[in-house]
């Protein structure tokens, strides 16, 4: 597990950076996913991602969540994939920066 505050220094580096992510919600037995979208804003408790092609916005919570890390497998590429999880009972939020 990371501290809350290192997760947040990743999402100010992705707005910053105006990076390109995949992210995969669960929420309340709810899926969704999002490819090619990108940190719009965020605060302690909500961030809103830019989604591609009609210029929506959606907003997640991130209250309660618990962020972890995950590095690429051994013997995958540094840059393949690299993954943020916040993940609470009932919810998850999976972020993957795109090369």
């Amino acid at each position: 597990m990371i501290k809350r505050e290192e997760a947040f220094l990743m999402f100010a580096k992705w707005k910053e950076e105006s990076t390109h992510l995949k992210v995969l919600a669960t929420v309340e037995c709810t899926r969704l996913f999002f490819n090619d979208c990108r940190l719009f804003n965020f605060s302690d408790r909500r961030m809103a991602l830019l989604l591609p092609g009609d210029r929506n916005a959606c907003e997640l919570s991130l209250d309660d969540l618990r962020f972890e890390y995950v590095e690429p497998k051994e013997g995958e590429s540094a840059e393949s994939l690299a993954a943020l999880i916040g993940g609470k009972l009932g919810t998850e939020l999976l972020f993957f920066e795109l090369f």
